[in-house]
């Protein structure tokens, strides 16, 4: 598979792990000012793992740096 692929298969988890995130947030009743300034801190915690994980010059969990040094 492609990176290109990949990181537009990562963007997805990420924006789907993002949505359950605000869903569960909501169910709890949390005020909802609160939720919508959590989500871009959720965004940027992701994208932190995801260079811990993977590529971090893409911050990508499925594009490792092995990937990007056989180009």
């Amino acid at each position: 598979m492609s990176n290109a692929k990949r990181q537009i298969g990562d963007q997805t988890l990420k924006g789907g792990i993002q949505g359950v995130i605000c869903y569960l947030l909501w169910k709890s009743k949390l005020d909802r000012e609160l939720i919508f300034m959590l989500m871009p801190i959720s965004a940027t915690v992701l994208a932190w793992i995801s260079t811990k994980i993977g590529d971090p010059e893409l911050a990508c969990l499925f594009i490792s740096d092995k990937d990007k040094d056989q180009k």
